[in-house]
């Protein structure tokens, strides 16, 4: 009977391996569509009781059981184009989409991520399916990146001049650089009045001249939504530089596209435009042009993008000090070493002078971010001898919980490629995301949410190209999906889970916005005003704009009237008291006043 059973003509007919193997991924594949779809019919959370009682088990097992069937039928008539296996990644993609979507939970997002990488990894590894073999055309790839660097223009864009239409943006510092944009436009100098509650020059704060390249679009468009915009702007065209570097790299043109979809994708590139334009938005993509001329060495265009970026502000000669490190300690050739030397000299020159110029013409340079590293009066030098005597303390420092937050929501999106090498000169390229955004006690520094993340990411994105470059192309082809998927997962999770609502907000605050519109519009446009912060933005084209408690003498007052009733009825009241005159008012929105005649 064994012998039978064992024998050439009925061994087709015991199951197979790969034939139990399928059923099962179909089954799962059928079960996690159909809780999928359930989910989608229950809005809000599902991670307590109310989710397990609107959903009945039979009908989801009812559900499960048709599309496994459909499920089967799809994959034997068209066996050739894998329809399992691209249901089955698809299904856990969207299906890990909605959770970290609902859940705004930073280990429930690393935990779906690692998910999500596991099974794309498994399915790319069986059969290839992922990513696709046939190579996309030229035309096709500048499709993608276009339609990715619009994406971010339009997302970003919208979302943040939204933010400034519905009245949230602070004077601290959307309303400080539209006087000085307003000024620049005017009198082509970049001074300001609410930085300092005094007319001064911004570049005596910070040293960015670099703001001059935004000026041509604003005369153009003299609005703040046009900075706005520009930030998005300028961002997005970061697609550009990223997938030349890939494609440099000799990645694949698909696996570069990818790269540049990480970019558009990476939670704080988009997130740390949502407090505003600042200069550091200029610093990941001539960053990013610095290293793909580096790797085509040509060296003029080279040092022209690593001059552009030492002028966005005086603390960007650090990226360009560390990459002239890097570029030392590479040691490629001799030629890589010499003009490593010259980019250092040239960062450390320019942060002497700029140093001096700010001690003896500003306000000095903010080294308090650091004072916990610095010992009497040593300054910013002083922060690389503590570290060398005593890492014990940046280790303690990086280690606390909202670090820890940070590290996972930007190392993720990278799968922590950049630490993924047997080059140790290449660790020399996370220097920036350690000492300016791990080290310092500003708690804003490591906060997706903030400025300061975009010249870091830039190297840690470019690590991670150079490191998977070292790849085999087997393992390419599975990685670089698979940080493409962790990049629109951890982003989902941030920017999109937590800023969409500015939509939300600005269609359900129009008539508000229109009514704090005409209160404004009867202030002169030459008069001198003080006002609350969030009102400042909007009042903020002029010669004179100071904030509220301002020492100064104005010729006008704006009372924000939506938040902290009590100190807001305070202000409303003294200036009653002190013989201000209400010119116009919206009820429970904002008050405008005149100053008694002298």
């Amino acid at each position: 009977m064994t012998e039978q059973l064992n024998s050439p003509q009925h061994a087709g007919r015991m199951p197979t391996k790969d034939f139990i193997s399928g059923l099962i991924q179909r089954a799962f594949t059928a079960w996690l569509i159909s809780d999928y779809l359930f989910m989608l019919g229950n809005p809000g959370e599902f991670t307590d009781k109310t989710y397990l009682s609107a959903v009945s088990s039979w009908k989801l097992l009812l559900v499960a059981g048709i599309l496994f069937l459909l499920i089967t039928l799809s994959d034997k008539l068209l066996k050739k184009f894998r329809i399992d296996d691209i249901l089955t990644g698809v299904s856990v993609f969207l299906y890990a989409l909605l959770v970290v979507y609902r859940e705004n939970n930073i280990a429930l997002s690393v935990l779906m991520t690692a998910v999500v990488c596991f099974v794309l990894f498994w399915l790319i590894g069986k059969n290839g399916v992922l990513p696709f073999k046939k190579e996309p055309g030229k035309p096709a790839v500048i499709t993608a990146l276009a339609i990715l660097g619009v994406l971010f223009a339009v997302y970003v864009g919208g979302l943040t001049a939204m933010r400034y239409l519905t009245y949230v943006s602070p004077n601290f510092d959307f309303g400080i650089f539209v006087n000085m944009f307003y000024r620049m436009k005017t009198t082509g100098l970049p001074d300001v009045t609410c930085e300092r509650d005094t007319l001064l020059s911004h570049f005596a704060v910070h040293i960015s001249p670099i703001y001059y390249l935004i000026l041509p679009f604003y005369c153009i468009f003299p609005s703040p939504v046009t900075l706005q915009v520009a930030q998005a702007v300028i961002l997005a065209s970061g697609v550009i530089p990223v997938y030349l570097i890939a494609r440099k790299l000799q990645l694949s043109r698909l696996g570069s596209v990818a790269f540049s979809a990480v970019y558009v994708f990476y939670p704080s590139i988009s997130g740390g435009c949502f407090y505003d334009i600042h200069e550091n938005c200029f610093l990941a993509p001539l960053l990013l042009w610095m290293f793909y001329f580096y790797l085509k060495r040509q060296y003029v265009p080279l040092y022209t993008f690593a001059l552009l970026t030492l002028l966005v502000k005086e603390d960007a000669f650090m990226y360009i000090a560390f990459f002239a490190v890097f570029m030392l300690l590479s040691g490629l050739d001799t030629e890589h070493s010499i003009h490593g030397c010259g980019l250092l000299a040239l960062s450390l020159i320019y942060f002497a002078g700029a140093s001096w110029a700010l001690e003896h013409w500003g306000r000095g340079i903010m080294s308090s971010r650091y004072t916990e590293y610095i010992e009497g009066d040593g300054g910013l030098f002083s922060v690389i001898l503590t570290v060398l005597r005593n890492p014990s303390l940046v280790l303690y420092n990086i280690s606390d919980k909202t670090r820890l937050t940070f590290i996972m929501q930007t190392l993720t999106p990278l799968l922590f490629l950049p630490f993924v090498t047997k080059k140790p000169a290449r660790l020399i390229l996370a220097g920036p995301y350690i000492l300016l955004n791990l080290m310092p006690a500003y708690v804003y520094q490591h906060d997706i949410y903030f400025q300061y993340t975009f010249g870091s990411v830039a190297f840690l994105l470019f690590a991670a190209m150079l490191n998977t470059a070292d790849f085999s192309e087997q393992t390419r082809r599975k990685t670089i999906p698979c940080a493409a998927a962790a990049s629109v997962l951890m982003f989902t999770s941030t920017t999109f889970a937590n800023k969409s609502y500015y939509y939300a907000n600005y269609l359900s605050s129009r008539e508000d916005a229109k009514q704090i519109e005409e209160v404004l519009s009867v202030i002169p446009a030459d008069a001198s005003v003080k006002s609350s912060t969030f009102m400042l933005a909007h009042v903020a084209d002029r010669m004179e704009i100071y904030p509220l408690r301002t020492e100064n003498d104005t010729e006008y007052a704006v009372i924000d009237l939506r938040y902290k009733k009590e100190a807001s009825d305070n202000d409303y009241l003294m200036m009653i008291q002190n013989g201000w005159e209400l010119v116009a008012e919206a009820d429970g929105l904002c008050a405008v006043f005149r100053a008694p005649e002298k």
